[in-house]
């Protein structure tokens, strides 16, 4: 998993950079989870340039899943609309979204068709986390 929104929020890595660890871990045979991340601040812009610094560095999709995991909503308990979700996934082959995801909020994001899944933290230590897998299904 490259966490895209530690690496530049608290390590100050370069969109170039984390596109080259993406392209590094393929080369090396590694499946991987491109984790992706804006302030809310930075929204429009993210949603095309993220997406290409990583595009740029990948010739098979098949062994990449694109996670959107707002920085904004990590934690707060702030989830994004499923239509902003929606937004943010139509464009790759394969994504799954992480913010804030729970029980109460994930058969609405589920039922946006380029919603693949979720990359879920604390809720995953929760019994609502039964909620969550079968949200999808």
């Amino acid at each position: 998993m490259i966490k895209d929104c530690k690496s530049r929020h608290v390590f100050g890595e370069s969109d170039k950079l984390i596109g080259q660890k993406v392209a590094h871990a393929l080369a090396q045979g590694l499946r991987v989870i491109a984790c992706t991340g804006e302030k809310l601040a930075e929204r429009e812009k993210f949603v095309f340039e993220k997406k290409e610094v990583i595009a740029d560095n990948v010739k098979d999709w098949s062994k990449v899943v694109l996670a959107c995991e707002p920085v904004w909503a990590i934690g707060t308990s702030k989830t994004a609309t499923p239509q902003k979700a929606q937004e943010v996934h139509e464009k790759a082959p394969v994504s799954i979204y992480g913010g804030s995801v729970t029980g109460a909020t994930c058969k609405e994001l589920a039922s946006q068709p380029e919603v693949d899944g979720f990359l879920v933290g604390d809720a995953s230590l929760k019994p609502e986390f039964v909620d969550i897998i079968n949200a999808k299904q």
